[in-house]
């Protein structure tokens, strides 16, 4: 996100920014270990995976889907990750019961996220 803040339509993702913040502390306060991610965070990681998100939002009366679409998609499978978002608060995975024997390619997805997260950590800390 500090590499490439700026989406593919042009606009920058700090103005998708709530509040005072400014683009430098959100990024310092999302590099912190055990900070929760929010839509900008996933937005992010769809663009890496190039995969779709989708994120399910229960209100009272309703249930919101909210589409994460990256901007070139480098999946050969149409079945995105599913995301419920609680309260605004907090989200959680939707995936399946046995899902790595119904989503493979999920598998080898999750083994990509992993190893780039690692290599993120890890320059931090270097």
């Amino acid at each position: 996100m500090r590499k490439n803040p700026v989406q593919k339509d042009g606009s920058h993702l700090k103005d998708f920014l709530c509040g005072k913040e400014t683009w430098e502390d959100y990024l310092n306060r999302m590099e912190k270990k055990s900070t929760w991610g929010d839509h900008l965070t996933l937005k992010a990681l769809s663009e890496v995976v190039g995969e779709t998100i989708v994120v399910f939002n229960p209100t009272s009366d309703d249930v919101r889907r909210t589409e994460i679409v990256p901007s070139a998609s480098v999946s050969d499978t149409d079945t995105p990750f599913f995301l419920g978002h609680i309260g605004e608060y907090h989200y959680l995975s939707l995936r399946p019961m046995n899902w790595e024997k119904k989503w493979p390619i999920r598998k080898l997805s999750r083994s990509f996220l992993f190893a780039i997260l690692c290599t993120l950590n890890r320059r931090k800390t270097v």
